[in-house]
């Protein structure tokens, strides 16, 4: 690990609660809150080096409403702090639920008939960080050591306290942000398109626990800020993403206690600002039994991993870093199920008898070609050496290569070649007969007449055709490819307009309501719907998307927007980090339909999802747009942030508008086959409707 110098410059704010003023059996103090509080102080402090200046604490009884309030409200304003410098935001407390809202409880706050004001509700929260994005950038990391279930004092599987309680006879009126505002969960907020850091942008947030589990803590110290103090210590900083690092704590209290990361910059180091991995995706690697091995988020959700499929080994993600790294080992992969598959070591390189924890793998080659994309040349194109360069260069990295990239006829093609600017320059004409049938005639840039450059286009078009068009199969089987639905009319995809309150409260900060009628008639997930045209508003209206469950097993959720102009696949939410998991997950955010009253829902950018809010809008000179919404469900956790493409732009071309910004409890039962499906939503963008 280095230090002093090497480590990111971070201003914290910690605290930390065991006495409560109005203790109780049900209100009980707790041992190990403060101590954990001075442990993420002595990190900071003595392993990065931190200045002792730039870190607040508050303990016991200075962590008051008002003080604490005040204090996440003063690092926005501190003149210290540069726009992006890294700001970590601890609590070691008890947290609690009312009113469908989650909050933490401060030192002051009353168990009895109180209102929102008197705790920090999960509202008052997001409008505090947003406001802080908005003053110092999204370098923000959010530490919460506490639980919202309101159990009662003691685990119910041994000498844990609990860090959570019950608040009795609170009302919902009276905290100080608007009032019937719909709920905006801990895990975050998309309150107004207009704010760039809106919802899980503002921050990345490491949570003791899911929404239904405990936090706890034994022996004086909570078990998360523990093992994952401990986690930091042995790797350093440097050496993990927020998503690596939650998984590397893993589950705690015997499988009861789930860490979770949530946030769109999740896949980002910590404290590290804009430094995010979007190459070839790094996959967790444990053994299963001596001669089978699990390779995780390598199953058919993802589409990246035919059978046959080889990877490389190696003993931690810093170890493959090390420019003359070897490979301990390689797998081939047997079996792919949902969200995983299975692989046996492969040739004269046995895999070691005990896997170093961290262990990774890194595709090295494809089973099979898993799509193929087909472009049109021509008779009379003019740049036939540009082109057979490209193709050449293309088919020597077949073996790595997960697309079939070749020639075709004018009518089976997905895109023709163009010749413009008297042969400088190469366009893109938009064959695929779906989106072209919507209106779209060609892609929004161009690219020297080079085969570099062709090929880059080629290889992003072919990963852009196959994730927008790929759909389940049945599984584990080589021959057969059989298209299957399984999920049909168990989900059902809601899209609403989206409306503000009326009033903005004291952060300028807009809360989103759906308008009263769907936009579009309700979409079951499986099913092939028409397309939705918007008018392109220049981004003053805005959508959310909600999920309903009609069944009795929780489902996790990716939403991906497909760029057609631009071939950018951007995920406009995304299901949280947590370790994996072979008996199932019982944390899903869209929650099993238990029968006797309305179905479950979840809402994915808006409300407690804290995705993207979609708008729209349209260049100058440009009429149409085309792109599509791409929904993936299942009950298995999956990540789909390996799919996202950037988008592509002419080279010399300066800025430009896009319709979706970048920025802008177990029981003992037989466990269900773990399952995925997938709708697809056709968006036309016109200038009137």
């Amino acid at each position: 690990m280095s230090s002093g110098e090497d480590q990111p410059s971070v201003y914290a704010l910690l605290i930390g609660i065991d006495q409560y003023k109005h203790r109780s059996a049900e209100w009980p103090n707790l041992s190990g809150a403060v101590a954990d509080m001075e442990l993420v102080e002595s990190f900071l402090l003595y392993d990065l080096r931190v200045p002792a200046s730039r870190i607040r604490t508050l303990r016991n009884q200075e962590a008051t409403r008002s003080a604490i309030v005040g204090a996440i409200e003063k690092l926005a304003v501190a003149h210290d702090i540069a726009y992006g410098g890294a700001i970590l935001i601890y609590f070691a407390g008890h947290g609690a639920s009312v009113h469908n809202k989650q909050a933490i409880v401060p030192c002051d706050a009353p168990p009895w008939s109180g209102n929102l004001k008197d705790v920090i509700s999960d509202v008052k929260l997001s409008s505090l960080l947003q406001k802080l994005a908005n003053a110092k950038g999204d370098n923000i990391t959010v530490i919460f050591d506490c639980c919202h279930s309101a159990s009662g004092t003691r685990g119910s599987d041994g000498p844990y306290t609990v860090r959570g309680v019950p608040l009795h006879g609170y009302n919902e009126t009276g905290d100080d942000v608007p009032t019937g505002a719909a709920r905006n969960g801990l895990r975050g907020v998309s309150n107004d398109g207009k704010f760039l850091h809106a919802g899980l942008s503002s921050h990345v947030l490491l949570a003791a626990c899911g929404e239904e589990e405990e936090a706890r803590e034994r022996d004086g110290k909570g078990l998360f800020t523990h093992e994952l103090i401990a986690c930091l210590r042995q790797k350093g900083v440097d050496a993990f993403t927020y998503s690596d690092l939650i998984i590397d704590v893993g589950r705690l209290a015997n499988d009861k206690q789930t860490p979770q990361c949530e946030g769109t910059n999740k896949h980002r180091k910590l404290f590290n600002s804009l430094v995010q991995h979007r190459g070839q995706p790094l996959h967790r690697i444990s053994r299963t039994n001596s001669n089978t091995f699990r390779i995780e988020n390598a199953g058919n959700v993802l589409g990246l991993t035919p059978i046959g499929s080889e990877f490389a080994v190696y003993s931690s993600p810093e170890d493959l870093a090390q420019r003359d790294s070897e490979a301990l080992f390689y797998l081939e992969v047997d079996a792919v199920e949902t969200a995983f598959c299975t692989a046996h070591p492969l040739g004269s390189f046995p895999p070691p008898s005990a896997l170093a924890p961290r262990a990774v793998g890194l595709m090295t080659r494809v089973g099979r070609p898993l799509g193929d994309l087909r472009v049109h040349v021509p008779d009379d194109f003019p740049h036939t050496a540009v082109v057979i360069d490209a193709f050449e260069r293309l088919h020597e990295l077949r073996a790595a290569q997960r697309w079939m990239i070749n020639p075709a006829p004018h009518d089976a093609a997905h895109l023709g070649l163009v010749s413009v600017e008297g042969g400088r320059t190469l366009a893109f004409e938009v064959l695929d007969a779906q989106i072209r049938a919507l209106g779209l005639n060609r892609l929004g840039f161009t690219v020297p007449a080079d085969a570099h450059f062709l090929e880059s286009v080629l290889r992003a078009a072919a990963h852009f055709f196959w994730h927008l068009r790929r759909v389940p199969i049945a599984k584990k089987n080589r021959a057969e490819e059989k298209i299957i639905h399984q999920l049909r009319g168990k989900v059902e995809v809601h899209v609403h307009e989206l409306r503000e309150t009326e009033d903005l409260d004291e952060d300028l900060q807009y809360i989103l309501q759906p308008k009263k009628n769907d936009i579009i008639r309700p979409i079951a997930v499986g099913e092939s719907p028409r397309s939705w045209k918007v008018v392109a508003d220049n981004g003053q209206s805005l959508y959310g998307i909600e999920l309903v469950n009609k069944v009795k097993v929780g489902f996790f959720a990716s939403a991906l927007y497909f760029d057609c102009r631009t071939l950018e696949i951007n995920e406009l939410y995304g299901p949280a980090a947590a370790a994996p998991n072979t008996m199932g997950d019982w944390d899903a955010p869209l929650r099993p339909f238990t029968g006797g009253g309305p179905p479950s829902t979840l809402q994915l950018n808006y409300g407690n999802g804290g995705g993207k809010v979609l708008r729209f809008a349209l260049e100058d000179g440009q009429d149409v747009d085309v792109g599509f919404v791409k929904l993936l469900v299942s009950n298995a956790r999956f990540d789909m942030s390996a799919v996202e493409q950037a988008p592509l732009q002419t080279v010399r071309a300066g800025d430009r508008r896009r319709g979706v910004p970048s920025k802008s409890l177990m029981r003992a039962q037989r466990m269900p086959e773990t399952v995925w499906d997938e709708v697809t939503l056709p968006v036309v963008q016109t200038r009137e409707a």
